[in-house]
């Protein structure tokens, strides 16, 4: 977009790209990242050779640099901080949501609703340290994704230690409404040491997922204390305040089984 001024640029407040076969690699550069400070809503449709939609990655020189040109110092820098809604659809080969190592630069705290469809390419939605940014997210939908294996991924300590990021714990503050549907390959939530809490977190609806034998290794129902509904192939508990043990599973089956708290079968 060479021949769109900078100032139109941090106007925009909604963009939708659909329908472009010839578009691959990258869609949103990091130097075209920094001038969407006003951008609110992203959709991105059908584009069957896109790669990456955002790119956070440059080599510190090059960051040094568009940071004097634009002005800015490490506080200002904050991408996707005006972000609202993300929908991505039928993306087969989209590899990463965030490419970014430390976080230090995303800032998705506005962020309401992530929907992702028919991205087939997807191992993870987030790494460890992108998800804390989450603090205003209340719905996260992802559908018919192949090869998603889990939403948050599953990082070592050692790579938190070298990227110098720790987390002790994941809060989804805001989370109200979960559904994963789709999924073949989905082991769970999270299968990584991190403890999550959901406080928010009302209504659960996961379908077609047989791989899935946990919600979170390290987190029970303790986590979801406001959870009214929830849903597994079908099956649902009490909408006056039925809570889903997410470790049962039928392994014959490769069914979910859901138990009504209080409840004995």
């Amino acid at each position: 977009l060479p021949s769109i001024s900078s100032g139109f640029l941090s106007k925009l407040e909604s963009l939708r790209v659909s329908c472009c076969p010839e578009l691959s690699n990258v869609l949103l550069p990091f130097n075209l990242l920094q001038r969407l400070q006003g951008l609110r809503i992203l959709e991105v449709f059908d584009c069957q050779s896109l790669e990456q939609v955002f790119d956070f990655e440059t080599d510190h020189q090059g960051l040094v640099d568009e940071k004097h040109k634009l002005g800015h110092d490490d506080q200002q820098l904050q991408l996707l901080s005006s972000l609202r809604e993300l929908k991505l659809y039928k993306l087969p080969r989209l590899k990463h949501l965030f490419n970014c190592h430390g976080g230090r630069l995303v800032q998705l705290h506005n962020l309401l609703v992530i929907r992702i469809t028919e991205c087939h390419s997807l191992k993870n939605l987030f790494r460890p340290f992108v998800a804390p940014s989450l603090q205003k997210l209340k719905q996260l939908l992802v559908y018919s994704c192949e090869e998603l294996e889990e939403i948050v991924d599953k990082e070592s300590d050692e790579v938190q230690v070298q990227e110098k990021v720790l987390i002790n714990e994941i809060v989804f503050t805001s989370l109200e409404t979960l559904e994963l549907s789709g999924l073949s390959n989905l082991n769970g939530f999270c299968m990584g040491s991190f403890p999550f809490y959901w406080p928010s977190l009302e209504q659960v609806d996961i379908q077609s997922c047989p791989k899935m034998m946990t919600f979170a290794t390290t987190s029970g129902i303790e986590s979801m204390p406001k959870l009214k509904k929830g849903m597994a192939d079908g099956s649902k508990t009490s909408d006056d305040g039925g809570k889903i043990l997410w470790a049962l599973a039928d392994e014959r089956h490769r069914r979910w089984k859901l138990e009504i708290e209080g409840v004995i079968e």
